[in-house]
């Protein structure tokens, strides 16, 4: 068939026309994100070298990668005097060691990378990488384990701590010093591991660390040691880590604020500016129809400044069948800091009442002789079916004279006393989570005392129950402890 070149035209334009289409450029559909972590394809020198002094170490790896905080998180144990050069090239790392000569002879030496390594892209972490390679011709191949709990407490420390070894010759000073030879973080349940340790003895701290410099301060931050040297093997036993604050002392802390205020507040004028007298009082007032306020607890007006009381203006009673039955007041004053006084009235409340509480005109005065604000509370009162019981069986032992028992809610003690008896029965108790513990007052001065570190003493023992345990409202809880 012929075609001239006028019929070609419109043929060689709808080909055209179709080609583009063909070739339009549409946007990626994308696929799953990459979630791998990178992966180490080759050494310059293999894992686990003897006789060698390492002087660099280079690592490849299947793509391209970064570091991220590597003076922090890659580390070399036993520690060197001075940190390891490291930097990230394309799908290379690149270690050295500033010296052979910081090495000592026949000696394993493990460097740990933690979570510097990531890929570029996503930064995707690989996890617990590590290189070992000894200076003589074994491995050290001994472990330590343990675990670390919180003194005050005696449950596992779910934070992460930092455990130190150093040289069994140094004094309990050197972790205030310098960093130790060995070391490593707690993990789940506050365990640890220290492995590839040489036969020799050690110096064993946990750190609770606030400034991350592997050196204690015992200004903010928490402590625990071994009581004596400790001896790495093949198959060690669990050692347990007690970790405490210590106690600072409070006529320093006194002396120094004193010192400060001083300091700033030079030749200007000290003489102190009239307070506004405020006070708080522990009611909760909205909703009156629910029962809100705990029998065990005693009404406490809390104020900023000392005041006089007129018990004659102020008011407690209830509601009974529409009379107003009225208790009388019956207080104590105490004062609770060198700013705060407190009025607690130790009237007993009835359960299952209406209360009110009125404050009226000049019922408290400051030192000036000006009266403090009236006010007027009204609340509510649990009944018996709002509390649970709990019942206490303690399991039949010699007498031991310091053994306390504690018991207590949140931050709250509801139950602190010497153990006298195989059974204890604890009423009236709001519903939720108590906590069980004994402690061994080995002083006998009737309260848990800290550990101090320079003085070797460690803080006095707690034990607690298993559990939290879930008091419920009209029930009776028991357990053997």
């Amino acid at each position: 068939m012929y075609c001239n070149n006028n019929q070609k035209l419109p043929l060689l334009y709808a080909l055209l026309l179709l080609i583009g289409s063909c070739a339009q450029p549409t946007m990626p559909t994308g696929g799953a994100k990459d979630s791998t972590p990178p992966r180490l394809k080759r050494l310059s020198l293999p894992d686990s070298t003897k006789n060698i002094r390492l002087k660099q170490l280079e690592l490849w790896f299947d793509e391209y990668i970064t570091l991220a905080d590597a003076a922090k998180e890659i580390t070399i144990s036993p520690q060197i005097p001075y940190p390891l050069l490291t930097v990230a090239k394309n799908k290379k790392i690149i270690l050295k060691i500033p010296s052979d000569t910081l090495l000592e002879a026949n000696t394993t030496y493990k460097i740990h990378f933690g979570t510097a390594i990531r890929d570029i892209n996503e930064g995707n972490i690989l996890p617990n990488l590590s290189y070992t390679f000894s200076t003589g011709s074994y491995f050290d191949s001994l472990k330590l384990e343990g675990s670390v709990s919180a003194a005050a407490t005696g449950l596992p420390d779910s934070e992460s701590v930092y455990i130190a070894l150093y040289n069994a010759t140094e004094n309990d000073s050197c972790i205030l010093k310098k960093k130790p030879l060995y070391f490593t973080k707690t993990h789940a349940g506050g365990k640890f591991q220290l492995d590839a340790l040489p036969a020799k003895a050690f110096k064993l701290y946990a750190i609770k660390e606030v400034n991350g410099n592997g050196t204690y301060e015992n200004t903010n931050e928490m402590i625990a040691f071994a009581d004596s040297a400790v001896y790495p093997s093949i198959a060690p036993t669990t050692i347990n880590l007690r970790i405490f604050t210590e106690a600072i002392d409070s006529s320093l802390k006194n002396i120094d604020n004193q010192q400060k205020n001083e300091g700033k507040l030079g030749r200007r004028n000290t003489t102190p500016s009239k307070v506004k007298e405020t006070y708080t009082v522990n009611i909760d007032t909205p909703g009156i129809s629910k029962r809100t306020f705990d029998l065990n607890k005693k009404i406490a007006l809390t104020y900023n400044t000392a005041i006089k009381i007129v018990p004659q203006k102020m008011q407690l009673g209830y509601d009974s069948n529409g009379v107003f039955v009225n208790s009388p007041i019956e207080y104590e004053y105490s004062t609770i800091d060198s700013t705060h006084k407190k009025l607690t009235l130790t009237n007993r409340l009835i359960e299952n009442k209406v209360y009110t509480l009125k404050l009226s005109s000049g019922f408290a005065t400051d030192s000036a002789g000006e009266a403090l604000p009236p006010a007027k509370y009204r609340f509510k009162t649990l009944q018996a079916t709002d509390y649970g019981t709990l019942k206490i069986r303690l399991k039949p032992v010699r007498h031991v004279p310091e053994a306390i028992l504690w018991v207590c809610k949140d931050q709250d003690t509801v139950y602190y006393k010497s153990v006298t008896d195989a059974e204890v029965e604890l009423k009236s108790l709001l519903p939720g989570k108590y906590y069980v513990k004994i402690i061994y007052d080995k002083n006998r001065n009737g309260k848990w005392d800290t550990g101090r570190l320079l003085e070797h003493v460690q803080p006095e023992l707690v034990t607690p129950y298993q559990d939290a345990v879930n008091v419920k409202a009209g029930w009776e809880q028991v357990i053997n402890f």
